[in-house]
């Protein structure tokens, strides 16, 4: 069974240029979704077990859960955060 990292990854190699999120921010293609992500999930402390996200739905969003899977680390709910990682756009802080 594949992950859905690789089939996020089949669909960038596949239609590398076709759209795959859009929000009021601008567009990401499938081929700069996979690259974020994998950029992003290089950043992420090797230490970290789990991380939680705090971003509002769209591109950043996209590309933070699939850096997560990349990682791979478990996401988090809400109430346990001050416990986590906690991952922003422009940065990881703790």
């Amino acid at each position: 069974m594949r992950t859905f990292f690789e089939a996020v990854a089949s669909h960038a190699r596949r239609n590398p240029d076709r759209i795959a999120f859009s929000d009021s921010h601008g567009s990401l293609t499938r081929s700069a979704l996979l690259g974020e992500a994998v950029r992003l999930s290089a950043e992420l402390p090797k230490t970290a077990r789990t991380i939680g996200l705090m971003l509002p739905n769209g591109r950043e969003w996209a590309v933070a859960q699939i850096a997560r899977a990349i990682a791979p680390v478990s996401p988090v709910a809400r109430p346990k955060l001050a416990r986590c990682y906690i991952y922003r756009i422009h940065g990881v802080c703790r």
